[in-house]
């Protein structure tokens, strides 16, 4: 069944195609994948099923929207979904026939995908590029435009492996569409999206600590914790330049989130649940070993910063990773060091003005120390092949960028 073609290119509209291929692992498979199409409003695109696969022809949002409507609407909790789907425009040997194109690039299923697309799934892609001499920054474009919607690319042989919900997923692939139809005279997106599958591997290896990764967590507590306490004696010379001032109570403000360091960088680096908050506490005890003058009250200070900056990759499940841990981490770290001063240092006994300018500037602090200044450090690091061996190694940005250097 198609709706009736528009001839290729009216008003200058590109054709974009899609086939889209579904595989329910179960018994009875036929009848989830004609529900599906059923399901699938198809007015805004030209639209064919065969022995294969469905096909969608039209303008790029709208054949989108009825690939991704296509998977969601196949979805069942308890399945395991696989869909393989090959989006395309600009080849040379297209035809002007069976499209429908009208230039309003409508998006009947929208609504219902955004709803229904909530649940988990892993993605492996590969974006090719023809017609184009630059094509590795072309693809690096792409890549990067994943980490924007939370995705956290990361590179495998020959693909780009994505994890987030379906609904994160296709938004994605609308805008790379996007970017590609602006920018490319041709190209080719191929991918294959699953959702429950019983594999635990990932989980395994999200939750298993090798060696190297406890020996990274000491490397690191060490580093920090030099560190830690040589900004506790800058802090003491800060609080003497500004006591003049009266501003004495900031000094130690001003670079707080330098203590939050360690957590973000174990974090960012290692990519396993607890590994941020062990590694702060780890740094703290040693900075008490080394001699800082407020005792064993830091380990706890260590534990409350930890878990503050843990929760920042807890909320991204430990799969999303980029600026976006870093940051919410920054936050969590400067808002639970907060409520522990209150406890500890008596803050609420100072004034409310007071009070929001040592948050304010905490908040500034730790989001340059332990959000910015730390994802500069490991992204070069890891560019320069010194994390091979670790997690972040595996970041599609990174990688790419190391190849185009």
């Amino acid at each position: 069944m198609a709706n009736k073609p528009i001839v290729c290119a009216k008003d200058g509209i590109d054709i974009t195609g899609c086939r889209v291929s579904l595989y329910p692992m179960k018994d009875h498979f036929a009848q989830q994948i004609l529900t599906s199409i059923e399901k699938t409003n198809t007015s805004a695109v030209w639209q064919q099923t065969d022995l294969f696969s469905t096909l969608f022809r039209g303008e790029a949002p709208s054949v989108l929207d009825a690939a991704a409507a296509l998977f969601i609407n196949a979805y069942e909790s308890k399945t395991h979904l696989v869909g393989e789907f090959t989006f395309s425009k600009g080849c040379p040997g297209d035809t002007a026939g069976d499209t429908f194109l009208n230039g309003e690039q409508a998006q009947p299923n929208k609504g219902k995908n955004l709803a229904n697309g909530d649940f988990l799934v892993d993605c492996k892609y590969s974006f090719y590029v023809f017609g184009e001499n630059h094509y590795m920054e072309e693809i690096a474009t792409i890549v990067q435009l994943a980490e924007t919607h939370g995705l956290s690319p990361r590179s495998a042989h020959y693909v780009t492996m994505l994890t987030g919900s379906a609904s994160q997923l296709f938004a994605y692939f609308e805008a790379a569409l996007a970017y590609a139809h602006d920018h490319l005279p041709h190209y080719v997106l191929e991918a294959t999206v699953s959702v429950n599958s019983p594999s635990k591997k990932r989980r395994c290896h999200m939750t298993k600590w090798a060696l190297k990764d406890v020996i990274m967590v000491g490397i690191a507590s060490l580093i920090f914790g030099v560190i830690y306490l040589g900004a506790v004696h800058f802090g003491l010379l800060l609080g003497t330049l500004l006591t003049p001032f009266g501003l004495s109570v900031l000094a130690n403000e001003f670079i707080f989130g330098v203590w939050f360091m360690a957590a973000a960088f174990a974090g960012y680096v290692l990519r396993k649940p607890g590994a941020a908050t062990i590694t702060e506490m780890i740094a703290a005890l040693l900075e008490v070993f080394m001699g800082n003058f407020y005792g064993p009250i830091i380990f706890i200070s260590g534990f409350v910063q930890g878990i503050g900056t843990e929760a920042g990759f807890a909320l991204g499940r430990y799969r999303r990773y980029g600026w976006f841990p870093l940051i919410t981490g920054a936050v969590g770290a400067t808002i639970t060091s907060f409520l522990w001063g209150i406890i500890r240092s008596n803050f609420i006994n100072l004034q409310w003005q007071l009070l929001l300018a040592i948050f304010l500037i905490r908040l500034l602090s730790s989001l340059f120390f332990s959000a910015f200044l730390v994802k500069i450090v490991c992204d070069h690091l890891a560019r320069m092949g010194v994390l091979n061996s670790y997690p972040i190694a595996n970041d599609q940005t990174i990688t790419v960028q190391r190849e185009i250097v």
